[in-house]
């Protein structure tokens, strides 16, 4: 390529509409960018911190369990007293904790929801099995709440989320570069046209299953222990 030319290609790039082209192209890439690095940081080196977790019994009685099962978690678990089983379950329910250490007499028990954190629920589940392995003490993990055999890794929401986030954003950018003319009352009656065809993904049965999860049925999986009418859209949210 001759020198004359590259300075036309240039000169070209530096004018409309070839630089607004330049610019939006930056733009993107810059925030693809950002936006991989930022959630390759987070979830990829992910690691416990200050995890709720009830508390029911003495501790000072069984002080093996409650170290061991702490070490699994590299000592991340904040610990808050329920008088009861019961009550522990119902803020699991309420999601007040992730979980919930059991010690009254018997077999010590571990209360986890997976539907409301399966990566938080695995990573109990699995420093429980260090404390099994340990001998310090044969612990049994309870899933109050199991995600649905449709979905066991908890995902399809997030996908259904994701796809009419990109249906919206789409949607938006063709009106506005192709249906410019447009009135108000118009642009009003397709974004809720807009509103009920991605809604419309959320009424199929695969995806109402495995987001919604009401008590024992074939969808949420056997209950392994007696819990409370659930919801995996419930409208109190995590305390602090």
């Amino acid at each position: 390529m001759s020198t004359r030319r590259f300075r036309s290609l240039l000169q070209s790039a530096a004018s409309p509409p070839y630089r607004t082209a330049l610019i939006i192209v930056a733009i993107a890439a810059t925030t693809g960018a950002v936006f991989a690095t930022s959630y390759s940081l987070a979830l990829g080196r992910a690691k416990p911190h200050e995890i709720p977790i009830g508390l029911v019994g003495n501790a000072n009685g069984s002080p093996g369990i409650v170290a061991a099962l702490e070490r699994g978690v590299d000592g991340q678990l904040a610990f808050r007293s329920y008088d009861s089983a019961r009550d522990a379950e119902t803020a699991i329910g309420e999601q007040q904790v992730y979980a919930a250490l059991v010690l009254e007499p018997g077999r010590p028990r571990l209360l986890v929801a997976s539907a409301s954190g399966a990566s938080v629920a695995r990573v109990l589940e699995e420093a429980a099995e260090g404390v099994s392995q340990s001998g310090v003490s044969d612990l049994q993990v309870v899933d109050l709440h199991p995600l649905p055999s449709s979905d066991p890794q908890g995902l399809i929401a997030f996908y259904v989320t994701l796809a009419a986030s990109i249906l919206g954003f789409l949607t938006a950018f063709q009106l506005v570069a192709n249906a410019r003319g447009m009135s108000l009352r118009a642009w009003l009656a397709v974004v809720l046209l807009l509103a009920v065809v991605g809604d419309s993904c959320w009424l199929s049965p695969p995806t109402r299953s495995s987001v919604h999860c009401t008590g024992p049925s074939p969808s949420c999986g056997p209950p392994s222990a007696p819990r409370s009418r659930w919801q995996l859209f419930s409208p109190r949210r995590w305390s602090s």
